[in-house]
């Protein structure tokens, strides 16, 4: 299975095949919230990137939309819902910046 469509709005929800895919395809900072490694290990166990960890964020993105979220050397770390604007997501101290999956 690569996706599924999210019911409520008709996003496709990107399983790990096609979130690697979708890595290779597009070039940094495209679909992409970069984290800092301090936050790297909690978010490899599914736990959420808190917005004091985001270092860079796809301008192009906005909340509600499906990201990749990466290291800060562009290793694919998980897929998450962008929770904040990419502008929030880099000047806000707190809050979640993305629910991972």
């Amino acid at each position: 299975m690569l996706a599924s469509v999210r019911a409520s709005d008709h996003f496709i929800i990107p399983h790990k095949m096609l979130a690697l895919e979708l890595h290779k395809f597009f070039k940094f900072p495209k679909l992409r919230i970069a984290i800092n490694d301090e936050a790297v290990p909690f978010v490899k166990e599914g736990r959420n990137v808190f917005a004091k960890f985001v270092i860079n964020a796809d301008k192009n993105l906005r909340a509600g939309d499906e990201c990749l979220v990466v290291d800060k050397d562009d290793n694919l770390i998980a897929t998450g819902t962008l929770m904040l604007a990419p502008g929030e997501c880099t000047s806000f101290k707190r809050g979640v910046a993305v629910r991972v999956r």
